[in-house]
């Protein structure tokens, strides 16, 4: 437990310059109080990493689970299916969905009311029905991703958008179905 916990940290706090040991861990610690984002993001980090171990691993899985939901209304399921890269930003972590099989790159930003989801009946039960999002791509507030679909690297999705379809490298798509803009 203690070197999947270390390697999160190193991921999360090595670019911001502080030192090891004593003052990193006071600054997490600092962070895991007073940022609601740092908050969500370790604990959903927390269930990707131990989601399958059982025990007390389980039990806590379970517990970051229900506060998630009930704290933030963060909705994911527990499924060895869907990962979410290193960097992951969620300026407002508020009502977003993750559904069962999504994939997220490295350092995307996800704004509130974002959902990533199955387009086909019977929620998605099917494999390769969910979103695989690339690298360093930025979902605005309100945006929807649906179905099969490759969010290419660089991305830029608008707020209340409606993504259904594939993108191109560093593209922006907006609208009601979303079409690049640029």
């Amino acid at each position: 437990m203690r070197s999947k916990l270390k390697e999160y940290l190193d991921i999360e706090i090595s670019g911001l310059g502080v030192k090891k040991g004593l003052p990193r861990l006071i600054y997490f610690l600092k962070k895991m109080r007073y940022d609601p984002s740092s908050n969500a993001i370790f604990m959903l980090r927390f269930c990707d990493m131990y989601q399958m171990d059982g025990g007390l691993k389980k039990f806590l899985c379970m517990h970051y689970r229900r506060l998630l939901i009930n704290r933030y209304g963060i909705f994911f399921n527990l499924n060895h299916n869907s990962h979410r890269g290193k960097g992951l930003f969620l300026p407002h972590p508020s009502s977003i969905v993750f559904g069962a099989g999504v994939n997220i790159g490295e350092n995307c930003v996800v704004y509130q009311n974002v959902t990533f989801g199955a387009k086909k009946k019977g929620f998605g039960k099917e494999e390769g029905s969910y979103p695989q999002v690339g690298n360093n791509c930025v979902f605005y507030a309100g945006a929807t991703i649906i179905g099969p679909i490759q969010v290419g690297d660089g991305t830029q999705v608008g707020a209340n958008s409606v993504l259904i379809c594939d993108t191109e490298k560093s593209s922006i798509y907006a609208g009601v179905p979303a079409v690049r803009k640029r």
